[in-house]
């Protein structure tokens, strides 16, 4: 839809660049995760790839608060990248960005990682390495003070902790006393972090007060053109009061995103793909009985990353994420189906012969699962 949609471009010469850009930055991704993962052992590498290559960005980013310098700015300015504001400050602190350009992209990328670091299976990693591991990216994502993530790491470990009660009980009763410990030896700070969270703290009154006027006149401007949206929203009345101090229109919200550029259509075919990937994992969490692959993380992973774009324009590295992830999600339902169907399809005792179907025996309850996705 979106590159039949690229013919209202008025330059000629952007269609195929804009056509191009879509296949390299959706489809691509999409295709290379969903269909070059093949195993069970494959999903939990790319989890754990992704979770160590985030490590050394989450641990600059924490030197990057600490020092208040960002240290990759001559870089990125090099990648001819619009640096909007190179210093953003939230309550006195510098707010982290690495390579991400963004803060808020960057907390996105120390999210996702820790988040594949929560759904490893197996013995990829030991358990003390693990911690350590998440420490530091939950470090990262802390340093880029930037709430949407916050939240959906929040998110993603709620829907965690729902599909795991047992588990998550232990956990809480065993964290009671850490947690206990760190409130004491930081109790000066305490005041200051819940300063800056969202809804209950007061820092950055404006963000919440830009969010709710950009909402209300976005509505007005998809109500003009409901069906496929417009190339031109940015020039609208409504959009132009929107206007920062930067001199830029700061869509802080992918899904208005979606429905001001492809309207409702774009909007419904965007949600209801990551829809119905969440339920198909919601369902193989239920049905799954090789705990090979962790569903429910992978669901609370994608939830989270749904939620906290609720709060962010795709920018930079986001849209590159989820896609991504999305990828990722259906190649471990795909290397799923064909488990849960040897596990629940034992061979009988006696049968016909090997060559009686066209398989051998040890073939056929692979031949079995296998389904379109």
């Amino acid at each position: 839809l979106i590159s039949i949609l690229a013919v209202r471009d008025p330059l000629a010469t952007s269609i195929p660049r804009l056509i191009a850009g879509y296949i390299l930055d959706i489809a691509l991704p999409y295709f290379v995760f969903s269909r070059g993962v093949r195993t069970a052992h494959d999903v939990n590498s790319v989890l754990l790839a992704f979770a160590v290559a985030t490590m050394p960005a989450a641990a600059i980013g924490a030197v990057e608060f600490l020092k208040s310098w960002r240290l990759y700015n001559p870089s990125v300015e090099g990648w001819g990248a619009f640096l909007t504001v190179p210093y953003l400050f939230r309550d006195g602190m510098l707010r982290a960005a690495v390579t991400a350009i963004e803060p808020i992209a960057y907390g996105f990328v120390c999210m996702t990682g820790a988040g594949c670091l929560l759904a490893l299976r197996g013995n990829a990693v030991a358990s003390t390495w693990r911690l350590c591991g998440l420490g530091v990216l939950i470090g990262g994502l802390l340093a880029s003070i930037s709430r949407g993530p916050w939240l959906g790491f929040a998110v993603c470990c709620m829907v965690m902790m729902l599909a795991r009660p047992k588990t998550s009980i232990k956990l809480f009763c065993a964290s009671i006393i850490p947690a206990l410990a760190l409130i004491f030896i930081f109790e000066h700070r305490l005041d200051r972090f819940i300063n800056l969270l969202p809804f209950v703290g007061s820092a950055d009154p404006g963000s919440e007060t830009y969010r709710s006027e950009l909402f209300r006149n976005a509505l007005i401007v998809i109500e003009r053109n409901p069906l496929f949206g417009s190339v031109t929203f940015l020039s609208e009345p409504e959009m132009l009061r929107m206007i920062q101090g930067q001199g830029i229109i700061d869509l802080v919200n992918s899904y208005l995103q979606v429905a001001l550029e492809f309207g409702l259509a774009g909007l419904l075919l965007f949600t209801g793909y990551f829809a119905y990937v969440a339920v198909r994992l919601f369902v193989s969490y239920r049905t799954d009985e090789t705990n090979t692959i962790a569903y429910s993380a992978l669901l609370g992973i994608l939830v989270g990353m749904l939620f906290t774009i609720s709060t962010t324009s795709s920018v930079t590295f986001i849209p590159y994420l989820y896609w991504a992830f999305s990828g990722l999600c259906v190649a471990a339902l795909r290397v799923g189906s064909p488990a849960r169907a040897s596990v629940r399809r034992p061979e009988p005792a006696s049968g016909p012969s090997p060559g009686a179907f066209g398989a051998s025996p040890e073939l056929r309850p692979r031949i079995l699962g296998r389904h379109r996705t």
